[in-house]
């Protein structure tokens, strides 16, 4: 097809040779026949796009950084045998297809003044935030290409580009980390907001409640061990086939940032099983020093007339730093009235 073309359309044969995958013949054509560094570069710059947009995401130049690395880019899907690819495995497949297109000007630069590495360099320069760097220094002559001519042209330069660029993410990762600190506490404040009244409780928790007859007075409930929780504010919620215990529990027995975790206000035991025993609880999941919500306990109701008083043994549990605690309660009271349909 090259022979349609007059010798003197050198442009029109650079372009073709380049759609058909000669690139060192199209940018000879271009830096050497016609004499245009600039066509050559352009040239090259097209290819590389080109290239970028296969690699489903594209390549930028801005700040020297690459465009295609969001979360949502980091996987191509190829049809065949093996069904879908990861992108990395997928591009060293077909990593002849993935050549850098600077690489053949390089070459035709160093070709064109008999091995002398100065325009290549400049090459090298113009575009070393889009250049595969140590395919390109390899391709330099090692007897005509000195260090300093490289080191202040073009490495120097790239690695100063580089630091800035490390500084950059380095400072978005930083904001970024801050957001999701920043967001990690608005959640972890709306789960304990959501817990502080029976309302949003009975809602969000434990839909199968019912219909809430009363609510008690608080009391205090004090610990058996005094460990770390001396005394607790207990208050009971009527239903008419359950009791929930509502604890009120706050963190202030410790210094540092560790949270109490997975606190809950639970039902061990009941002195009549058969009329009251321990259904279910709803736990605190992060309790920060300084914060107070509500731990809640839901013990079932029999329909059974009673006249006597009942116990229900309690416990708080929770993890701190890694550790376990187990803290027992005085035994609770509830009266007939409270049980009685």
């Amino acid at each position: 097809m090259l022979s349609f073309f007059p010798s003197s359309f050198k442009l029109e044969r650079a372009l073709l040779l380049g759609r058909m995958g000669e690139n060192e013949k199209a940018v000879g054509i271009l830096l050497k026949d016609l004499g245009s560094m600039e066509l050559a570069l352009e040239y090259c710059d097209l290819k590389f796009d080109k290239i970028g947009e296969e690699r489903e995401g594209g390549w930028s130049d801005d700040e020297g950084e690459t465009e295609g690395e969001t979360e949502g880019e980091t996987e191509c899907e190829t049809e065949g045998e093996g069904g879908a690819k990861n992108k990395h495995e997928y591009e060293h497949e077909h990593e002849y297809e993935y050549e850098c297109p600077y690489l053949p000007l390089i070459k035709v630069a160093l070709e064109k003044n008999n091995g002398n590495p100065r325009e290549a360099i400049s090459i090298m320069r113009a575009r070393m935030h889009r250049i595969d760097k140590a395919a390109a220094l390899n391709l330099l002559p090692p007897h005509s290409t000195k260090l300093s001519l490289v080191g202040t042209s073009f490495l120097v330069p790239a690695l100063v580009k580089e630091e800035s660029k490390r500084r950059q993410l380095l400072v978005r990762a930083n904001l970024l980390r801050g957001k999701y600190v920043e967001t990690k506490e608005r959640l972890e404040q709306g789960e304990l907001d959501s817990l502080r009244n029976i309302e949003n409780v009975a809602r969000s928790h434990l839909p199968h409640l019912g219909h809430r007859t009363r609510s008690s007075a608080p009391f205090v409930l004090e610990t058996v061990s005094n460990l770390n929780f001396p005394l607790l504010l207990i208050s009971k919620h009527l239903f008419q086939r359950f009791i929930v215990l509502e604890a009120k529990v706050q963190f202030e027995f410790a210094k540092g940032p560790e949270p109490l975790e997975d606190v809950e206000f639970v039902v061990s035991d009941s002195s009549r099983e058969d009329v009251l025993s321990y259904d279910q609880s709803v736990k605190i999941k992060v309790l920060r020093r300084g914060q107070a919500t509500s731990a809640w306990c839901v013990v079932g109701k029999r329909n059974v007339n009673v006249n006597e008083d009942i116990l229900l043994s309690c416990e708080m549990r929770y993890v701190f730093k890694g550790d376990r605690f187990v803290e027992g309660m005085e035994d609770l009271l509830v009266k007939p009235y409270e049980i009685n349909f």
